[in-house]
Formats: C-alpha cells, sequence, structure tokens
C-alpha cells in the first residue's frame, strides 16, 4: 500500500479552503488534509506541530503574501513540497515561485484534472526525496557500521607507525574518528590471554575500565588476536611503578574471575605522538620475555633494560645465513654459522635472558624450515621431545648452544635421508607453480617463495632433476603456449601478452630463437597448410 501525503491548505478565503478541502477524493490519489490556516501567520505557527508533505498556498493573502510564505517554509523544512494558486496568470510571480523552489504553480479558476494533475506530479517528488532518505540513511549505516573497523585499523597504523614522519596525517585521522589519544606522557600496554583470542568482549570491557581506574583518563585500546594493546595516560614519570603493581592486581582479578594465563608488557614512556610505535614494540618485546621470566606476570620494557635485555641488536645477518645453509642441507656451514653468533654472544657480553631468547628464534627457525620440508618435529625427534624446556634448563650458554647444535644436527642428517624423495616434490610444486602462472611476471624469487625453497637450492635441484634451468623451463612453457595461441588464430601481440611477454618484439625474438622461426613466418606457414 502506498503511504499517504499529510497536505496543509493555507488561504484567507474560507469557502476556497473549503472547496479545495472537497473538490476531489484526496485518498484516491494517496493525499489527506491534515489542517488548515487562514493566513501565512498561522501556518507559520502551525508547520513544527503538523509536518505536512504538501501545501497548498494562495499567493495574494492579507499580510504575508505566498512567496514570501514559500520562501520562508523552504528555508527551514526544504522537503516541504509546495503548491502556489494565484487569480493571475503572471509570469513574474511563476519566475519568483521556480527561483524559491516552488513545485507547482496553478491560476484561477482551474479544472479539477489541474489540480490532479499537479498533486500526482509533486506525489513523484515526495518518493523521490524518500528513496532519496532511504538511500542517504543507508549509507550512514553502513558508515556507522564499518566505524568500528575504521578506527581499528587507524589504532594499527598508528601503533605499528605506517604514518611515517607524517604525524600531522596521524592525528587528523585520529580526531575525524574521534579517537582522542591519552595526555602524554604515556605509554603502551599489550595485555595478553586467551581469552581475548576467544573474542570475549565482556573481559576486554573489564580490563578497558580498569586501566581507567588506574590512570584516571580514557584508554584508546585496540584488539589483536588474543591480546589487548592499550596507550594509557601516565600522569608522571614516577606513575610507572605504580601502574606496573596495579596491573599486577589486574592479571589477579582477571585470572580469579574468567581463569586463563595473562601476562602484561609495558612499553616505553612517549611525550609525543610519534614515540607510540616505539613504545608499542618496546612492549611487545616485554610481553616477549614472558617465556623466559613465566606468564601470569607483569613486564616492564624499563625493568628488561636495567637487567641488560634487550640492549643489543640480534645477529640479523648470522640468523638470515644459518637459515640459508639449513635450507641448502650444508651442515658444516650451519655448525660454523651457530658458533659464529655464539662468539658474537660472548663478544658483546649480553645478558643471559638475551641469549636464551635468540636461541629459542633459532629453534623455531629450525622447526619452521624442517616444515617447509613436509615433516613434522616429532617425525625426527619423537612425540616426548620438548626442546624449549632443555634450553630454560640449561646452566651454561654453551650447552644452550651445543644443545641448538644438535637439535640442527639431527634435523639435516633426516632432510639429507629422504632429500632425493623431498627434491623431486619441490620441484614438481616448482613446475605445477609455472605452469599455472607462465603468463605473470615470474621470477625464481617467487617461484622459491611459493614451494618454501632457497632460491639457490630451487636452481641447484631444479637443474638437477629437470635437466634445464628454471628459466629455460619458463621459456619452453611459453613458447609452447605461444605456438597453442598462435595455431588458434591469436596475432603476434595477442599472443605475447598472454604467454607473459609484454614487449611482442622481445617475443618475437624469443620465439624464433626457440622454433628457428619468427612468429609471423609461422602464422604465414599455418595459412599455407588451411
Amino acid at each position: 500500500m502506498d503511504a499517504t501525503y499529510g497536505i496543509l491548505i493555507v488561504d484567507d478565503e474560507a469557502y476556497f479552503r473549503r472547496y479545495l478541502n472537497s473538490c476531489i477524493d484526496w485518498e484516491e490519489y494517496d493525499f489527506k488534509i491534515c489542517a488548515e490556516a487562514s493566513n501565512a501567520e498561522e501556518a507559520l505557527r502551525i508547520l513544527p506541530d503538523i509536518r505536512p508533505d504538501v501545501i497548498l498556498a494562495d499567493i495574494h493573502m492579507t499580510g504575508m503574501d505566498g512567496i514570501e510564505f514559500s520562501r520562508k517554509v523552504k528555508k527551514e523544512y526544504p522537503f516541504i513540497c509546495i503548491i502556489l494558486i494565484t487569480g493571475f496568470n503572471e509570469f513574474e510571480y511563476a519566475k519568483q515561485a521556480v527561483e524559491i523552489g516552488v513545485s507547482n504553480y496553478i491560476s484561477k479558476p482551474f479544472e479539477k484534472s489541474e489540480l490532479i494533475n499537479s498533486i500526482l506530479k509533486v506525489k513523484e517528488t515526495l518518493r523521490d526525496v524518500e528513496s532519496r532518505k532511504d538511500l542517504i540513511l543507508s549509507l550512514k549505516k553502513q558508515c556507522d557500521d564499518n566505524i568500528p573497523v575504521v578506527r581499528e585499523a587507524v589504532l594499527h597504523k598508528l601503533l605499528a607507525g605506517s604514518f611515517g614522519g607524517d604525524i600531522g596525517k596521524a592525528e587528523k585521522e585520529l580526531n575525524r574518528l574521534d579517537l582522542k589519544l591519552p595526555p602524554f606522557p604515556s605509554a603502551v600496554v599489550i595485555l595478553e590471554s586467551d581469552l581475548l583470542a576467544a573474542g570475549n568482549a565482556e573481559t576486554q570491557k573489564f580490563i578497558e575500565k580498569r586501566l581507567y581506574s588506574i590512570t584516571e583518563s580514557e584508554c584508546l585500546s585496540v584488539v589483536q588476536e588474543n591480546c589487548l594493546v592499550g596507550i594509557v595516560h601516565l600522569e608522571k614519570d614516577g606513575m610507572k611503578g605504580y601502574f606496573k603493581s596495579s596491573c599486577g592486581r589486574i592479571i589477579s582479578e582477571i585470572r580469579k574471575m574468567y581463569g586463563g594465563s595473562v601476562s602484561i608488557g609495558i612499553g616505553t614512556v612517549c611525550r609525543k605522538t610519534e614515540q607510540i610505535p616505539e613504545s608499542y614494540e618496546k612492549a611487545r618485546i616485554a610481553l616477549k620475555n614472558k617465556f623466559l621470566l613465566g606468564g601470569n606476570r607483569v613486564i616492564s620494557y624499563g625493568t628488561l633494560k636495567m637487567s641488560g635485555v634487550g640492549e643489543e641488536m640480534y645477529p640479523f645477518g648470522l640468523k638470515n645465513d644459518l637459515l640459508m645453509y639449513a635450507r641448502l642441507l650444508d651442515e658444516d656451514k650451519v655448525s660454523k654459522t651457530i658458533n659464529d653468533i655464539y662468539c658474537s654472544l660472548l663478544e658483546k657480553a649480553i645478558s643471559i635472558d638475551f641469549v636464551l631468547i635468540l636461541y629459542t628464534e633459532l629453534l623455531s627457525d629450525c622447526f619452521s624450515f624442517l616444515a617447509e620440508y613436509g615433516y613434522l618435529r616429532s617425525e625426527v625427534f619423537g612425540a616426548g621431545f620438548s626442546p624449549f624446556e632443555e634450553i630454560v634448563k640449561s646452566r651454561t650458554i654453551s650447552e644452550v648452544n651445543a644443545f641448538v647444535q644438535s637439535v640442527y644436527g639431527r634435523v639435516i642428517s633426516f632432510l639429507k635421508s629422504r632429500k632425493k624423495i623431498n627434491s623431486l616434490g619441490m620441484v614438481k610444486k616448482a613446475k605445477e607453480y609455472i605452469d599455472q602462472n607462465y603468463a605473470g611476471n615470474l621470477t625464481i624469487k617467487d617461484i622459491a617463495a611459493k614451494v618454501f625453497f632457497h632460491p639457490s637450492y630451487l636452481r641447484f635441484l631444479f637443474k638437477k632433476e629437470m635437466g634445464m634451468t628454471v628459466n629455460e623451463y619458463i621459456t619452453r612453457v611459453r613458447m609452447e603456449k605461444a605456438k597453442e595461441l598462435l595455431q588458434k588464430g591469436k596475432s603476434n601481440t595477442e599472443a605475447a601478452s598472454l604467454v607473459g611477454y609484454a614487449d611482442a618484439t622481445y617475443f618475437s625474438k624469443c620465439f624464433k630463437k626457440y622454433y628457428k622461426i619468427n612468429p609471423s613466418e609461422y602464422e604465414k606457414s599455418l595459412n599455407l597448410r588451411i
């Protein structure tokens, strides 16, 4: 059923108001007379209460005329449609009515059909307005629904330092989304709990409320997997110790109420927006130390620095070399690189906690590269193997180093005994990837990444198993596909594009080198066969 639209009649002649009321069956056209007014002033008084959809008004009335009345109505209620009625068919009135935004203009005397046509036009306008309103409301709802997601994305960018040096842009984005940073000084706090991973909104609200109660300032927070990351206000630098002890009470309360394991990492104090990413990174490092120090506790990066943890840089270059040699199954170079890392740590006199973290990462890298070959840790060491416990139980750095050496040695020996089978599998995967993606911009690095192999080792295996290089195989696949396309009537340029060559001239050279005939000559030979 169509909507019924309300009409307000405004005319200083009572008989004409009665005539308009009864001259047509308004309901037949989905209208109803909702009110009458004897002059413009009265109409303006009752408008806020009745809110009609349409106004039928005479231009010539005692006091304010219809033109001025329409101007005032349109200023306050732009969506109301107005039909003006006059006893004069004057162009100047019509011109003014159009300028104001009046929907229609009819002259006395008028036929009923003129009035009907006029209200039907207005009805279409009202329907259009309703449609636009519905669309606007729908878009607004979508925006409102997406605001939490956008807010999270902006906070993630801020924490990760993705705004770069453009702090003004970051603050502008925050203000636009009504995200107010706590006053400085502040710090980033990361609370880790499996309860958050399960999407426990009650726990999240409880944590935010408790952080607020400690700092007496709004906590800007976002959930990342099983962590709640908050930017909290520290009223003064000396408050950090109080804040840490209060976080300890939060852990106790959460565990008492919900159970599970809860750990908190506190970053460095920041005094301006651009220092927030650094505080976040330090909070992550602090939280990472829960493996060494135990869970269900508060770990402040400042405390770690005092004990020497986190002060020195990781030997990233040696770590990357170690993983490369492990993938190449070069046991001697693996052993030497682990010893180089060991010597580097001794020379720098880095704390034992830092060393344990580093060696834990070396073990994680080892098991990750084992998984690249498609094997589980239990297949090498058995189900009861607990390498990380072994590291924690070690009494000296040399014991830790020897243990990690033995783990890498056993993994490499295991893989060498299965190398042939695995090599064939990796080469097969590489071939399949090339066969499916020959039209793209293929590189050895991309292919190696897809099969979880080091590029150098993939080159070696591929050549050994296939009798040709990776690039030679890519060329072979592309040339065979190109030949098929030419046979199907594709042009030289089309074939080049479809097999991964942006430059048709270069494609022609490759085609001729491969088939000893250029594409155009090959096309001609196909036509001759026909």
